[in-house]
């Protein structure tokens, strides 16, 4: 998940439990905010499929683990 991560550009800002909260830094070579805001979203977007078609879900005996996404501004 890390490297993944890390490959599209994401910041690891905390481990939460078995959880992880990345952040994606608008680039500052792009001028236009929207334009770097969209990229951003665009790389966090990537790496989120990338993660989920590798981890999809987890079915154990006991438990079972899915992988979550969410989104806040």
């Amino acid at each position: 998940m890390i490297e993944t991560v890390e490959k599209y550009g994401g910041d690891i800002i905390k481990f939460a439990g078995d959880a992880i909260i990345v952040y994606w830094q608008p680039p500052k070579h792009i001028q236009d905010p929207v334009k770097a805001r969209a990229v951003a979203a665009i790389r966090a977007c990537r790496a989120s499929l990338l993660l989920l078609a590798a981890l999809g879900n987890y079915e154990g005996n006991r438990s079972s683990l899915f992988v979550h996404y969410g989104y806040r501004s």
